[in-house]
């Protein structure tokens, strides 16, 4: 009989499984469940209000989201579970929750189901801006080399920095954690009963090092960095790719699976989706969904600025691997359509039967570049690559009195993928030879009119992975591994691959016009990420002031 592996992406607004015949990759079934909470930004559960600036997410949707999409997934799949040899996960990072003594996530408890540091901060949760450059601050004094594997500055999504922030403003929520630890290590411990972490996203989320450990000088910041792997942060450690432990019987009963098929460490979602596009030397990896990420490897190490991490042996064994992102990509488009856009397009759109994205897609693809007569800056969500400043805010700049929805979508089209030039842009100019950006995500299916912009302003072919969930496609491979089916990640990547061979090339005759508006975007850029105009933190300040009034 054939063998499959299975992998659960957990996504942003849910969760996705995926079965992979080990052989070559294919998927033979796929299954999507939401999560009944999705992202929580308003109230609580009980009704508390949410400060503003939290994305917070209910931790006990995630094993109801697993049980869900791997049954569903089982069911179209129509084969037999002894056939699954093994399954791992993928999350997205920094996500992470407080667990009680018992090994249950706080916010369960009666006691602390009014407070938001008791549920699940979410990776876009980024107000942890000043922690970040209190902990900054220490390293750059006893280690400043460190820094250079970070981007040359500490992100307010650091694990450290949510701790902090939780310690500070919320200490019985503190108090009471006897760990905190990323989802997707949660997750393992319900599959497994191991309390286990992983290498990968301790060294790229957390200043983990697999020789040094943690760096004991975080003590300066507060007592409990000292040794945090004796404390908040114990577990064994594990590779991506190597076995957590095998599947409970509980557990295997509620999935309908076999107990003890080995559960990989598994990874971040975009550093997943990298061994399912098989993207190595002079390759790129772009994901394109709420948020984005770049992801590539060399076998040096190169300063990149703007690399939120730069880790050896992380994703791909014997090489360095390099990430950066926007912390918001679609988030973007869908801020400007869910608040800002006329009722007349919506109802243009409904008399259509199609989304208002669909719509606007349409009539900004209309426009040649630049037609609009804006640039935008996408800091709807801060900045993650060469600023890493969570306090810095979006722009848009050209509007006039004809200036119209159509407009304003397409400058937005245009600033993410100026966004992502520059992080391009940056990883070209420490040498690297990218000569073609493998994409996958939501997005890269859905509007052909941004993967060309992107292909225009960044100037290389794009070329797509199969209309499949890629990071549970990745995270297929990670089992395999685990399960023995492969000896190597690379073995794996070259069989069960999910790229495809339709490639996007550059619109030469757009060239000129992009490069000028390229230009103004840095300009702006520069302007008020890098401290000329300081006036997006000011107004950060102001506002947080006026709401604690």
């Amino acid at each position: 009989m054939d063998k499959y592996t299975l992998g659960v992406d957990f996504g942003s607004l849910s969760a996705r499984a995926v079965i992979c015949r080990v052989s070559d990759g294919s998927v033979i079934a796929q299954y999507e469940q939401s999560y009944p909470h999705a992202v929580m930004t308003d109230f609580l559960p009980d009704g508390t209000r949410i400060p503003a600036g939290f994305f917070l997410q209910h931790p006990m949707d995630y094993p109801f989201a697993l049980e869900e999409s791997v049954r569903g997934a089982l069911a179209a799949a129509k084969i037999l579970r002894e056939q699954i040899i093994g399954l791992s996960l993928d999350f997205t990072g920094c996500t992470i929750l407080p667990l009680n003594q018992k090994g249950e996530p706080l916010c369960v408890d009666a006691a602390f189901e009014s407070h938001p540091y008791a549920y699940v901060n979410m990776w876009k949760q980024r107000n942890a801006q000043r922690e970040a450059q209190e902990i900054e601050a220490v390293i750059r004094r006893h280690d400043p080399a460190m820094l250079k594997r970070y981007g040359g500055h500490v992100a307010p999504e650091m694990l450290q920095c949510k701790v902090l922030k939780t310690l500070r403003e919320d200490p019985e929520v503190f108090a009471a954690a006897d760990r905190f630890i990323e989802a997707q290590e949660y997750m393992l411990q319900l599959l497994t009963g191991n309390a286990v972490r992983n290498t990968s996203m301790a060294a790229v989320k957390s200043f983990w090092d697999a020789e040094k450990g943690y760096p004991e000088y975080l003590g300066e910041v507060h007592p409990v960095f000292e040794h945090p792997e004796k404390t908040f942060l114990r577990g064994r450690m594990v590779r991506p790719y190597e076995s957590a432990g095998g599947l409970t019987e509980r557990m295997a009963a509620r999935l309908g699976l076999c107990a003890g098929i080995p559960v990989a460490g598994g990874h971040y979602d975009a550093h997943a989706a990298m061994y399912a596009l098989n993207v190595q030397g002079g390759e790129a990896l772009m994901t394109l969904g709420t948020s984005s990420g770049l992801v590539c490897s060399d076998a040096s190490f190169r300063e990149v600025e703007g690399a939120a991490s730069a880790m050896w042996d992380t994703i791909l064994p014997g090489r360095y691997a390099y990430a950066s992102g926007q912390p918001a990509f679609g988030d973007t488009l869908s801020w400007y359509v869910q608040n800002a856009v006329p009722q007349s397009v919506q109802e243009a759109a409904e008399k259509e039967n199609i989304s208002v994205h669909q719509y606007l897609t349409r009539e900004a693809a209309k426009l040649s570049p630049g037609e609009c007569g804006m640039v935008a800056l996408d800091w709807w969500n801060g900045n993650r690559s060469c600023l890493q400043n969570g306090n810095l805010s979006g722009m848009l700049l050209g509007m006039t009195l004809t200036t119209g929805a159509a407009d304003i979508y397409r400058a937005l089209l245009e600033g993410i993928s100026f966004g992502m030039r520059r992080m391009v842009d940056s990883y070209r100019e420490q040498g690297f030879d990218i000569r073609v950006l493998n994409t996958c995500g939501g997005i890269s299916f859905k509007n052909q009119l941004l993967m060309q912009i992107l292909s225009d302003v960044i100037n290389l072919p794009v070329r797509r992975s199969r209309n499949v969930p890629a990071p549970a496609v990745g995270a297929c491979m990670l089992s395999a591994v685990a399960a023995g089916a492969y000896d190597t990640i690379y073995d794996a990547m070259a069989h069960m691959h999910c790229l495809e061979d339709e490639v996007i090339y550059p619109n030469s005759a757009q060239a000129e016009t992009h490069e000028t508006l390229y230009r103004e975007y840095l300009l702006l850029h520069d302007t008020f990420g890098r401290g000329v105009n300081p006036v997006m933190n000011t107004l950060r300040d102001i506002t947080k002031k006026a709401k604690e009034q």
